[in-house]
């Protein structure tokens, strides 16, 4: 489970841009960002990167912003009942760049198992390699899964909160 937090707050400044190209252990799909001031009934200003290409919501707007330790997963803006869970707005990057240097890793250490006739080695360097990428994926693919499906009850409890509440009787 997620530790999802909301802010809730109206959006003062918006920027939107192109990304570099992401490091060698970065994670970046989409390739744009926008980059979201919100301030909240306080006062308070906070900064927000949102890592998308769509963002349904501009200045002046309120909004209610959920992240994961600082990190964007989703909004619900308040004047236009529009939301969107982050997590499923863009395809999960199962295969990273990292990756690649682990296979080749591994294929180093079985080329050279082979050639030093080290058959335990080489036994092992394959079964890695075999068995690393469906793990890899699959643990990745489980854990957006979680996100997505954690994301989308907050997003559903924020819009249920949001329209039933305008129909309840005074008393």
């Amino acid at each position: 489970m997620y530790d999802i937090q909301t802010f809730t707050g109206r959006i003062i400044e918006l920027r939107h841009s192109l990304n570099r190209q992401p490091r060698f252990t970065e994670h970046d799909p989409v390739g744009e960002r926008w980059e979201a001031w919100l301030t909240a009934t306080d006062g308070d200003e906070h900064q927000f990167v949102v890592p998308t290409r769509v963002l349904p919501a501009r200045v002046g707007h309120a909004v209610h912003l959920l992240h994961v330790s600082g990190v964007p997963v989703g909004l619900y803006n308040l004047d236009l009942g529009k939301r969107l869970n982050f997590t499923r707005a863009h395809p999960a990057q199962l295969f990273r760049s990292l990756d690649r240097g682990v296979g080749a890793l591994c294929a180093a250490l079985a080329f050279t198992s082979h050639a030093l006739d080290w058959p335990l080695t080489l036994n092992v360097g394959v079964v890695v390699l075999l068995l690393y990428f469906p793990i890899i994926v699959l643990g990745r693919y489980a854990k957006r899964k979680s996100l997505q499906i954690q994301v989308d009850g907050v997003l559903d409890e924020i819009h249920a909160d949001r329209v039933v509440r305008p129909f309840r009787r005074s008393r």
